[in-house]
């Protein structure tokens, strides 16, 4: 690569937020300001557990849905973006391991999502309604990172196999 800037329209830094227990607001601020400091055009926040936007009481992250809220402004105050990562596909484990949702997981790893089960369209639906009224990103993230599970729970219930290609490529045009 050359010694010149790359002319990309983002650039971003990114935070792992997946298990969300342990950061507070101020925290995002701060790496907020040194996304800005750095000349960078917003941060991607990664957000595993999707419970967080459905089934906010039962969420044990540390920033609630205002706090999210909040950090966007913070973000849009200083000109950046804030781009939500959700994993609408792999990385299910968090999400799935809460009784409610966990008949939605595709494989018994509670790796991915059952597109085949109604409740999970339902879930990801929710989940991108409130999404979009909380971040003022003209962009999401949706997520396919570790879909290894991807059609088994088809595969045990019909006995045939399952054309992942296929099954990937309805979920990704549904989805987005």
């Amino acid at each position: 690569m050359s010694k010149t800037t790359a002319s990309f329209s983002h650039r971003l830094g990114m935070y792992d937020y997946s298990f969300g227990n342990c950061v507070r607001e101020d925290y995002i601020k701060s790496l907020l300001d040194t996304v800005a400091k750095m000349g960078l055009t917003g941060l991607a926040v990664y957000i595993e557990d999707l419970t967080m936007f459905v089934r906010p009481s039962i969420f044990k992250g540390s920033i609630d849905l205002a706090g999210w809220r909040r950090l966007d402004a913070y973000a849009c105050g200083k000109g950046l973006l804030l781009l939500p990562l959700l994993n609408l596909y792999g990385h299910a484990q968090q999400t799935l391991a809460h009784a409610e949702f966990a008949d939605l997981g595709d494989d018994e790893a509670a790796h991915t999502f059952d597109y085949g089960n109604p409740g999970t369209k339902a879930l990801v639906e929710q989940t991108l309604d409130v999404a979009l009224e909380v971040f003022s990103s003209p962009f999401i993230h949706i997520g396919f990172d570790e879909t290894w599970g991807m059609g088994h729970k088809s595969e045990r219930t019909t006995g045939q196999p399952v054309d992942v290609p296929s099954v990937f490529t309805t979920h990704l045009v549904w989805v987005s």
